[in-house]
């Protein structure tokens, strides 16, 4: 009777083994769809993200073209106000970028900001009409303020600029200078 029963179990132990081998293999096979549809989520927005960010390059060349056409009249100017980050980065296009355009990298490292948020400042000047000048030099982006308005701010100090962000952008530019 023992034998008979070991045979029995023995019987029912391969059935039951086999059962969890069918279950794991369906689940492997769902695994594997599942990842592969992960795989095409992941693609997809990836390139709607690499689109987004084609589109966003051209407003903000639209937005720049547009802004330089603002130029000549200074109504645009009349309230422009600007955050505290805001006002740095402006600063620090007028003080820095004089004699030739920053690059991107200069700006983040200049400000300590990251590029999300240098891409966001430099996208809110823009909306503010800030005419900012931006050009591709080999791989890198640089930017400027249009000399028009550099020279429009010079004379008329158009945008307000707090006493504690200007004066922390010269002492930058005195300490890089000795």
């Amino acid at each position: 009777m023992i034998l008979g029963d070991l045979m029995v179990d023995e019987k029912s132990l391969k059935i039951a083994f086999k059962k969890i081998r069918d279950e794991r293999d369906e689940h492997l096979e769902s695994i594997n769809q599942l990842t592969n549809e992960l795989q095409t989520a992941f693609d997809y927005i990836s390139e709607l993200e690499s689109k987004y960010d084609k589109l966003k390059e051209i407003v903000d060349e639209l937005q720049i073209f547009k802004n330089s056409m603002l130029i000549n009249d200074k109504s645009h100017f009349a309230n422009i106000e600007l955050s505290l980050d805001e006002q740095k980065l402006f600063l620090t296009l007028y003080v820095f970028g004089e004699k030739e355009p920053l690059s991107w990298r200069f700006i983040a490292t200049r400000l300590n900001i990251n590029d999300t948020l240098l891409r966001i400042l430099i996208s809110s000047l823009l909306d503010k009409k800030i005419p900012i000048t931006k050009e591709k030099i080999g791989t890198e982006w640089y930017f400027n303020i249009d000399p028009r308005f550099r020279e429009l701010q010079t004379k008329e100090s158009i945008i307000t600029i707090h006493e504690s962000v200007s004066k922390g952008i010269y002492e930058k530019s005195l300490n890089s200078f000795f």
